[in-house]
This record gives C-alpha cells, structure tokens and sequence, in this order.
C-alpha cells in the first residue's frame, strides 16, 4: 500500500487529530476563562460604581443635616452684630461669623464633592490682595492661639500685594497651616 496507507500513517493522522482536539479544547477553556474575567471585572466596577455613588450620597446628605443648623445660627448671629453698640463684642461676633461662613464654604465644597469627581476640578484665579487675605484669615486664629498661650502675629512690609490665585483654595491651606 502506499505510505499514506501505512498503519504509521494512521497513526499520525491520529495524532494530528488528538493534537487539533486538544488546541480546540485549550481555546475553549482560554475563552470561558477571558469570559469569567471580563465579568468579574464588569462586576468590580459595578461595585466600584456603586461604592462612590452612596459616598456622593453619604457627604451630600450629611452636609445638608450641617446645613440647616449652621443657617438657623448664621442669621440670630447677624442680628445680633447689627444691634450690639459694644466695639469689642461687635468685634468678637463678627470673628464667630466669619468662622461660621468658613465652615458654610467647606460644606457647600461637600455639596459639590460629587461634582467635582466627575469633572476636573479647575483653578478660578482672580486678582487678591494677598496681604489682607492672610491678614483676614490669621485674624481669625487669634482667640484660638490666646487659648493655647501662643503668641500669633502676621507682619507684612507692603500693605498690598495682588496676585492672581484661587481664593477658596488658598484660604483652605492657610487655614489647614494654621490649624
């Protein structure tokens, strides 16, 4: 017979079709496995999803509870600066004001947490004083520092010095330094 006839010819053929059976089944088992990863990924990131969905959820309702009272506090406290005749209380009041309006900014930036994590949050440079700005926010470390026996003093050798910066945030960082 000729050799492709040959019983060693079948066995080749048998083993060429063993070997096309065994790459079909690793292709098989290769596919499924990719399937199976894809979907635990797709699942992950669902989880991920929904993980910062309820922490959005979480800092917008906990600063709406914040809300509520720090306004209910805000407006006695303007009526009260408005009639009180006494300087130095007027003074102090107004401290508590600023402070309490400090603390309305940081929840209103809670508020926005959830916007801000969907887009790239930009710098909104105006022209400042960068003197009095700081001088403002030191101020409002005084009591604080007279509470803790430091000596707290801001001296500056020109009385305006205007740069282009974003406010909100460098009012964040001095307060986070002074603090």
């Amino acid at each position: 017979p000729p050799w492709w006839y040959s019983w060693w010819a079948y066995c080749i053929y048998g083993f060429i079709i063993l070997l096309i059976i065994r790459q079909y089944r690793r292709y098989l088992l290769n596919r499924a496995k990719l399937q199976t990863q894809v979907e635990i990924e797709r699942m992950e990131k669902e989880k991920v999803e929904e993980l910062d969905h309820m922490r959005s959820q979480f800092f917008a309702n906990i600063s709406h509870e914040f809300r509520t009272p720090l306004t209910l506090i805000l407006g006695p406290l303007n009526i009260i600066i408005g009639k009180s005749t006494n300087e130095e209380q007027k003074g102090e009041l107004s401290l508590v004001r600023r402070n309490a309006q400090r603390l309305q900014v940081l929840i209103n930036q809670l508020l926005s947490l959830s916007r801000l994590e969907s887009v790239q949050m930009k710098l909104k440079a105006c022209p400042e004083n960068l003197v009095r700005l700081t001088h403002v926010l030191v101020e409002s470390f005084h009591s604080l520092a007279e509470d803790r026996k430091i000596s707290l003093n801001f001296e500056c050798e020109v009385e305006e010095f205007i740069v282009y910066i974003d406010a909100l945030n460098y009012e964040q960082i001095i307060n986070n330094l002074l603090s």
